[in-house]
């Protein structure tokens, strides 16, 4: 799933931990790591304070490419 591997890398790339992200959002660990394990996707909420936390559009967050008609 393309969510699950851009959230490894957005938060890589900030230098947080699962841990940090998840208490920061305040949701449970586990919770966070199964979006990142892809097996479980966050809510419509979570999904914009995650693009919030970022720094990044929900486009992105989704791995949602725009075309050009």
């Amino acid at each position: 799933m393309r969510i699950a591997e851009n959230l490894v890398a957005l938060r890589k790339r900030r230098g947080l931990s699962q841990v940090a992200v998840a208490h920061l959002l305040d949701i449970g660990e586990r919770t966070y790591q199964n979006y990142e394990y892809g097996t479980s996707f966050p809510s419509l909420l979570t999904a914009i304070a995650l693009a919030n936390l970022y720094g990044v559009s929900i486009d992105e967050l989704v791995g949602r490419e725009r075309k050009v008609i």
